[in-house]
């Protein structure tokens, strides 16, 4: 930095431009790196490996010579004698080393989790042997004796943020990335919003987010890795299924939020290309169309869930407007959605699932903006509705809370019907002021209770004389039981 004729130089810069003018001449390593590990690794362990791995990620970078790999393996023989608290000491040093030797680092991860993972001898407590944080005061000393020591959860719970970051900073690491954070995550009861390195939050927040994608190739390749770990597991775990990971993927429209100054953050909402996404969802689809129609209920479930989250509408971020247009370019996208929980429920034996089907349905039936779209999913619920036997699932499911109207009895509208009679709703409110379009809206949803009201009432007494049609109480047990 020149001013006045007066040049100023930083210390960062001179130091490391003579660390690597002294640790290599031009492809031969000179073996300072190794001298100066040697010499201060005992007081400046973290600032060196961090600035040897920043040299050596400069010098390969130019196709130069790689001078980390006697200080990495010194680190490594560390960390094979550590204890849980120097695991964790440690993990949290290694940060920069996931954007210089994300390579190494990872591998570290895989030796430490696999470590944690092997027989457990208890959580092995602090010893005097421990190696102590390179650059710890002695102040801390008294601090230490009285602190807790960490346990394997401690370690594990570190170590999602350095997957995360890795795969960032190097994309071919992602699958690796996402079996070790997956596994994490299995192994983490926490919840997951008051805790952002969580491994579900490191996977939906850092690697899946749609509006920040470290990779083109990651949509396609994450949606490979959940496909084959479901094949590698007939059942999901009790916590989670891998499916949610593919929830950031169906949306169409999003936020990115920046910190403008340290006490403004901005958000700024964009759009998702239809035709940019379809490809990625089509490939969702295949897989929610498998496991939907599962005997996996769990599975099943968060299949058509997220078949409900692909027909959302775009609603409009922070104010922003959203047109008839840009709701009408997902117009074939909605259909090929339909189609698949046309054929789920079409195909399920299951009750249950037919019915969340038909309550993912419920809103585009009625309000969907494309005709298409809002016909075909009309369709599949009035032939849901007349399903008599799904009765006391129905029920059983939202016996809580009023449900959409059902639609036994009634006939669906053809298409040319249903577009007339939109558009002459749409004239009749266009007559309307503020206010009366509000009066009507209140008494539709009067009418729309009192209906539902009377509907769940006469379902619950179609139900119980179903029920007792039979003098033989075991009867009853019976079908509560299968439908429970």
């Amino acid at each position: 930095m020149t001013r006045g004729g007066v040049t100023r130089v930083v210390p960062d810069v001179l130091a490391d431009d003579l660390l690597e003018t002294e640790a290599a001449v031009g492809p031969n390593v000179t073996g300072f790196a190794e001298e100066l590990w040697v010499a201060f690794a005992d007081t400046h362990a973290e600032r060196l490996v961090g600035s040897l791995g920043e040299l050596d990620w400069r010098l390969t970078q130019r196709g130069g010579p790689s001078v980390f790999g006697p200080v990495w393996e010194a680190v490594r023989a560390e960390l094979e004698r550590a204890d849980y608290d120097g695991l964790w000491n440690a993990l949290g040093r290694f940060s920069a080393l996931t954007a210089t030797q994300p390579d190494a680092l990872i591998e570290v991860l895989e030796e430490i989790r696999a470590r944690l993972d092997g027989p457990r001898d208890g959580d092995r407590p602090t010893t005097t042997a421990q190696p102590q944080r390179p650059d710890a005061q002695a102040s801390d000393e008294p601090l230490a004796r009285w602190r807790r020591p960490r346990t394997v959860d401690d370690v594990r719970q570190r170590m999602p943020e350095l997957y995360g970051h890795c795969a960032v900073n190097a994309p071919d690491l992602l699958e690796t990335a996402l079996d070790a954070l997956w596994d994490l995550r299995l192994q983490d009861t926490r919840p997951t919003n008051p805790h952002p390195t969580h491994a579900e939050r490191v996977i939906l927040d850092r690697l899946v987010k749609i509006g920040t994608l470290p990779d083109a190739s990651f949509p396609a390749r994450i949606v490979t890795w959940v496909k084959r770990r479901l094949e590698v597991s007939s059942r999901d775990h009790d916590m989670a299924t891998p499916l949610l990971i593919l929830r950031p993927l169906l949306e169409k429209e999003g936020e990115r939020h920046s910190l403008e100054t340290p006490r403004k953050i901005v958000f700024d909402p964009f759009v998702v290309s239809a035709t940019w996404a379809r490809p990625i969802r089509d490939q969702i689809r295949a897989v929610l169309r498998q496991h939907a129609s599962g005997s996996d209920l769990r599975r099943a479930a968060a299949a058509v869930d997220l078949l409900g989250e692909a027909l959302r509408q775009p609603a409009g971020l922070f104010g922003r407007s959203v047109s008839g247009e840009e709701i009408l370019r997902w117009e074939s996208d909605d259909l090929a959605t339909i189609d698949v929980l046309r054929h789920v429920a079409d195909t399920t034996r299951s009750p249950v699932i037919r019915r969340l089907v038909r309550h993912e349905l419920g809103w585009t039936a009625e309000r969907a903006v494309s005709i298409p779209v809002r016909h075909a999913a009309l369709t599949l619920v009035t032939a849901l509705d007349a399903r008599e036997d799904d009765d006391v699932v129905e029920l059983l499911l939202h016996s809580h809370s009023y449900g959409a109207s059902t639609r036994r009895g009634i006939s669906v509208p053809t298409m040319d019907e249903l577009r007339a009679a939109v558009e002459a709703q749409a004239e009749r409110e266009s007559e309307m002021s503020d206010e009366q379009r509000q009066e009507a809206r209140s008494a539709r949803i009067r009418r729309r209770v009192e209906h539902e009201r009377a509907g769940r009432d006469a379902g619950v007494q179609q139900i119980v004389a179903s029920l007792t049609v039979s003098d033989d109480p075991s009867h009853i047990v019976a079908v509560l039981d299968q439908s429970c």
